[in-house]
């Protein structure tokens, strides 16, 4: 059985630019790791955002949104890839703009959120 990884060495992962579908070709779904179920992805020069996919209701949780444009097209492509995965919840770390930024244009375009 392959070695769990650590928070840092999945979220070291995310910087070095790997989607979902690198990590399942690195860690087995069957490690009981929520790395199949997380989505990392840069966003203006040096920050990352996520997009976690609740697997059994297929909500979708976007944390730090930041730029609107990138997490929009994010959250679109995975709600086509997973079929009835819809965006739930947007989470915001900290109150710099660079991390909350989008959050008024998510509430403009999906006031159910």
């Amino acid at each position: 059985m392959k070695e769990r990884p650590s928070f840092r060495s999945s979220v070291g992962a995310g910087r070095n630019g790997l989607h979902k579908q690198d990590l399942e070709d690195q860690y087995s779904s069957d490690n009981h790791s929520l790395l199949p179920y997380l989505y990392m992805y840069r966003f203006f020069s040096d920050n990352i955002g996520y997009v976690l996919i609740e697997p059994r209701t297929r909500q979708l949780i976007l944390i730090d949104a930041g730029d609107f444009d990138t997490s929009k097209k994010v959250v679109s492509e995975i709600e086509k890839q997973q079929r009835g995965a819809r965006l739930s919840y947007i989470l915001t770390t900290h109150h710099h703009n660079d991390h909350q930024g989008a959050n008024l244009k998510w509430k403009e375009e999906r006031p159910e959120v």
